[in-house]
């Protein structure tokens, strides 16, 4: 037997003491389903933003990636929304010259039909809507960044600038010198990718608002921006964590949601969590890869996270696998809490690697994962 990496949710720990919601204030339409025609880099947004009741506009809206948005319209039992959730800069106005946050990204291989990003997002002082952060794009996490001409006029972007590795948690930055702007992502404190732009801005505008072309749209955030979902909001949470602005934290927050469709938004301490799911899980004190023989069985623990309350999970597993089995102990428990999952591999078994999703099930057929990479030899 061998093991990969041990996923510890330590990020999930914020989320427990977190507290306050706040009723959404608005609720974008639904643009267009797009065609064929997507947008690639330097295209315009699907939509144009409406206004919420407060009188202003909402975001520029990050384009999806021009292969997911032409292959997604025969898919059937698929929720289509264009909706944010968030939370906005609500600090004085101040001018930076870095910013960056940190993400942890769920242990799980995401559905290959569903589009979302998550996402850092600032103003520049040559009116560039400069974002960083990731993606769900067809099933993979991608590293997101995107620049725009003045007053998001046109897109300069990349939905999946590389492919992201789940359960790690990533630092993904942005800085601004002599007008180049420089992406960053990082792990483990090292940077493991980066790419520069042009947009002519001196610093990052550190404010609530931005008002350009007689508009004035939301400023400084953090947020989701969600197209495409199997569920009527994603599978899981997000914890923005550690906001810099010139390496200094920033904690000044204030929720930003613009659509009633389940998800919240908790702010404690400067940490931002979008929940979408009132559960989560994790392995616990194991890992997420595992290598059997034909014939051999692991077994190992879930934890079961509690973020908003909930009652009790049901277990079940998806996965394409021929010979090879999941069960769960107990098949139902309360949460929080601990279950025993044993994955068996028949003598018929396919030689291979497989992922086997770990789902739990609540309250109206709400359900989170975690993704176990099986190698069969």
């Amino acid at each position: 037997m061998v093991l990969g990496k041990r996923a510890i949710p330590w990020l999930l720990v914020a989320v427990l003491a977190a507290s306050g919601v706040l009723l959404p204030i608005a609720a974008l339409p639904t643009p267009a389903l797009p065609g064929a025609g997507a947008p690639s880099s330097s295209s315009a947004p699907h939509s144009l933003p409406s206004t919420d009741v407060l009188g202003v506009a909402h975001h520029p809206g990050l384009p999806m990636s021009a292969a997911h948005a032409g292959g997604t319209k025969a898919v059937s039992n698929i929720y289509f929304r264009h909706w944010y959730a968030g939370a906005q800069y609500s600090g004085p106005n101040r001018t930076a010259s870095q910013l960056s946050v940190r993400v942890q990204l769920p242990d799980a291989v995401p559905s290959s039909t569903e589009f979302y990003y998550v996402l850092l997002s600032a103003w520049d002082s040559a009116g560039s809507y400069d974002q960083v952060g990731f993606s769900n794009d067809l099933g993979v996490w991608g590293w997101t960044t995107s620049f725009t001409t003045a007053c998001a006029g046109s897109y300069n972007y990349s939905a999946n600038q590389r492919a992201l590795t789940p359960g790690v948690a990533y630092t993904f930055g942005m800085s601004l010198s002599n007008g180049t702007i420089n992406f960053t992502v990082a792990a483990a404190g090292k940077t493991i990718a980066s790419v520069t732009g042009t947009t002519g801005g001196t610093g990052f505008l550190e404010q609530p608002w931005y008002s350009c072309g007689g508009t004035t749209w939301f400023g400084y955030e953090n947020y989701e921006e969600v197209y495409y979902t199997v569920q009527k909001v994603p599978s899981f949470d997000f914890t923005f964590l550690h906001n810099t602005a010139n390496n200094t934290r920033v904690t000044a927050w204030q929720r930003d949601i613009s659509a009633n469709v389940g998800e919240r938004v908790s702010l404690h301490s400067g940490t931002i969590t979008v929940i979408n799911q009132p559960f989560a899980l994790a392995f616990y004190l194991s890992h997420d890869n595992v290598s059997l023989h034909r014939l051999g069985s692991y077994t190992a623990n879930l934890s079961l996270l509690q973020v908003l309350p909930t009652s009790s999970l049901s277990f079940n597993w998806s996965g394409v696998v021929r010979g090879v089995s999941v069960t769960f102990l107990p098949t139902n428990s309360s949460v929080p809490g601990i279950v025993q999952f044993t994955v068996t591999v028949g003598k018929a078994a396919a030689k291979g690697t497989f992922e086997l999703d770990l789902v739990g099930t609540g309250a109206r057929s709400l359900y989170t994962y975690v993704t176990l990479t099986l190698t069969v030899k």
